[in-house]
């Protein structure tokens, strides 16, 4: 028993062996399955693969990136943030995916073949321009919160609710823009990340503060000049 066991394993080690040596595939070819900022370059050489992604962001470089927040929508091209990717660190990256001696290679390829691998680029862009552009971006969406309020109408005490605002995450929406306008593709629009104002009193906040108002304004008033006394309903 303790035999066949031994060369069963031996079988599914061979095997194994096998399929590895099978999709090993060769050192100077990117594993199949990888994309870098979008792209399929599995299959390609290194040098092949800087080509095609160069090419490609000069094409799309001034095709702007539809951002939004909430209904605003905001178009930005890369060319404008002098936005670059370094394509030889995302290739080298790359590269990595599918090295490896014999089997285990094989196996890494396989992998990427089935499940792929997506590379994000580093990128950089022009730091004053972005800074510029975020800020201005945070001009049109802030909207600071207003809060609830008593406001008399007559003798009548209402309660006017708060209403939340909000404000651009800029360190955020840095990251968001440029990652963005480095990807090689120019699909659907980018939600900029937006947080809530919240407001610091709410209508609840006020009921009392009403309940004291409207009790003050029901009450008669008295009025006295040179021992004469009035009362007024």
């Amino acid at each position: 028993m303790a035999r066949w066991v031994l060369v069963l394993a031996a079988v599914i080690a061979v095997l194994v062996a096998l399929i590895g040596l099978a999709f090993a595939g060769s050192t100077a070819r990117i594993a199949d399955g990888v994309t870098i900022a979008g792209v399929e370059v599995g299959g390609l050489s290194p040098k092949e693969a800087r080509t095609l992604l160069e090419r490609r962001f000069e094409q799309v470089a001034r095709e702007p990136v539809i951002f939004t927040a909430g209904d605003d929508r905001f178009p930005i091209k890369a060319t404008t943030l002098g936005v670059e990717a370094d394509w030889a660190a995302a290739l080298e990256t790359a590269t990595r995916e599918g090295e490896g001696f014999g089997p285990v290679r094989g196996f890494r390829r396989l992998q990427a073949r089935v499940f792929g691998a997506e590379i994000s680029p580093p990128v950089q862009a022009y730091t004053a321009a972005l800074d510029f552009k975020v800020g201005s971006l945070a001009g049109v969406i802030d909207r600071k919160h207003v809060e609830a309020e008593l406001v008399r109408r007559g003798l009548q005490i209402e309660v006017v609710p708060g209403q939340s605002g909000r404000r651009l995450d800029r360190e955020a929406a840095a990251a968001t823009i440029v990652r963005s306008l480095a990807r090689l593709d120019r699909g659907l629009p980018v939600a900029l990340p937006v947080r809530i104002d919240p407001v610091d009193v709410t209508a609840a906040d006020l009921a009392v503060a009403r309940r004291q108002a409207v009790a003050a304004l029901s009450a008669p008033v008295r009025l006295e000049n040179a021992g004469t006394r009035w009362k007024l309903p």
